[in-house]
């Protein structure tokens, strides 16, 4: 899961949940790749700060989270009511052919 919010810097880096270590955004490239050696779990927080003069929504302390998607993990709940419980929206985009593809045995 990732979270993006304003960074109290010009330079924009990620934090892993659980670490106080900045990293470069142009590590998330290899965190999301399938052969990277950190294996990350489904629900760890991957926050980005990002400058707030390159996003002006960034500004005005909004926060943008991505979640897991659907029918991703069982946790879902959990993650949303560690994560979101504070969230003012939520915005649920979804591919409509994906669901065509699901098959559902009698």
């Amino acid at each position: 899961m990732c979270l993006v919010e304003g960074s109290p810097t010009d330079e924009p880096y990620l934090v892993l949940e659980g670490s106080t270590e900045h990293c470069s955004v142009e590590s998330v490239g290899q965190l999301a790749h399938a052969l990277c050696k950190e294996k990350l779990n489904e629900s760890t927080l991957v926050r980005v700060y990002w400058p707030k003069n390159r996003c002006l929504l960034l500004r005005d302390d909004v926060v943008f989270v991505d979640s897991p998607g659907v029918d991703v993990t069982p946790n879902l709940d959990e993650w949303i009511d560690k994560h979101c419980l504070d969230a003012d929206v939520f915005v649920l985009v979804a591919n409509a052919e994906s669901t065509l593809m699901v098959t559902v045995s009698i």
